[in-house]
């Protein structure tokens, strides 16, 4: 009897999870707050989960996986095509879509490279999957929006409004974030190496996972971030608002965080870095070597600690 139910709560609970990702934003605000808390959570954990199985278990798997999901977004993009919601795997390489409105609008692996959405309306909006390379998101409105494994490398987000959206796993290597809005967001997995954010706000927005390697931070407000084990090696953060921020297991090799706000001892006693990684004076910081020859304790001997590097500042 106890198997029983534990089965048919969690169906009930997966069922619940695949619904809400999907559901219209007018229904999904209808769900009790506590149930939504729970079940972004729980996504955010399994979209973690499944980024470092990704990347332990070899190409062969993760190709079979990148196929199932394929598959996956192949069956609702047909779905959603029998049910007149929208054309999925649209092409729209170099549109000008400039002050559309596209709230709710499926875009599932749609290709839209070098395309124009200026002050265009996507609360809401699916892009999971999506190929987004080059593309102008300037002054537009993407909160709540989906865009999870999508493809936005080298795209232009200008006063974009990305509070509260789901883009785990999704890569903007190279993107650039002026003065956007990132709050509440969630970017597990993702990828932003070498990206420029200045001038924004991404409080509460988690990175779990997340690569930053060689990423610019200049003026961002990160206050209550979570970047528990992003990879921010060689990354530069300037005059950014750290306070409360979560950097557990966070490899800060080479990074410049010397002039970074808010930052604090007990921040950096649970993130790793090196030699190279600049620290406001007065702080210090695990050496991520000594902690990787330590695993799986991430202590030494009986009596010792892990060395620690001293604060450089320029």
């Amino acid at each position: 009897m106890i198997k029983l139910l534990t089965f048919v709560s969690t169906l009930f609970f997966s069922l619940s999870m695949v619904w809400y990702n999907y559901a219209p934003i007018d229904q999904r605000q209808r769900v009790p707050t506590p149930l939504r808390v729970m079940i972004v959570n729980a996504d955010s954990a399994l979209a973690s989960g499944m980024a470092l199985v990704t990347e332990r278990i070899g190409p062969r798997v993760s190709e079979a996986a990148d196929e199932l999901a394929g598959r996956e977004s192949t069956r609702l993009a047909v779905i959603a095509e029998q049910g007149g919601i929208v054309t999925v795997y649209e092409d729209l390489t170099g549109a000008d879509l400039t002050a559309g409105r596209f709230d709710k609008h499926l875009f599932l692996r749609a290709t839209l490279d070098n395309a124009n959405f200026s002050k265009a309306y996507l609360k809401g909006t699916l892009l999971d999957g999506a190929s987004a390379q080059k593309t102008v998101f300037g002054d537009a409105i993407l909160a709540e929006s989906s865009a999870r494994v999508a493809n936005f490398t080298a795209a232009v987000f200008h006063q974009t409004d990305l509070s509260a959206a789901s883009m785990q796993g999704s890569v903007f290597d190279q993107a650039i974030f002026s003065g956007s809005n990132l709050g509440r967001s969630q970017f597990t997995g993702a990828s932003f190496i070498q990206t420029v954010f200045r001038d924004g706000k991404a409080i509460d927005a988690r990175f779990i996972n997340a690569k930053l390697n060689e990423a610019r931070f200049d003026h961002v407000d990160m206050r209550r971030a979570v970047l528990d084990g992003a990879v921010l090696r060689g990354a530069t953060m300037t005059n950014t608002a750290l306070h409360g921020a979560s950097l557990k297991g966070a490899d800060l090799s080479g990074a410049n965080l010397a002039l970074a706000d808010g930052l604090t001892q007990y921040q950096l006693d649970t993130a790793c870095g090196d030699a190279q990684t600049l620290l406001p004076t007065g702080l210090t910081v695990v050496d991520c070597g000594s902690l990787q020859l330590q695993q799986p304790h991430l202590s030494g001997p009986i009596g010792t600690s892990p060395p620690r590097v001293a604060a450089i500042t320029p």
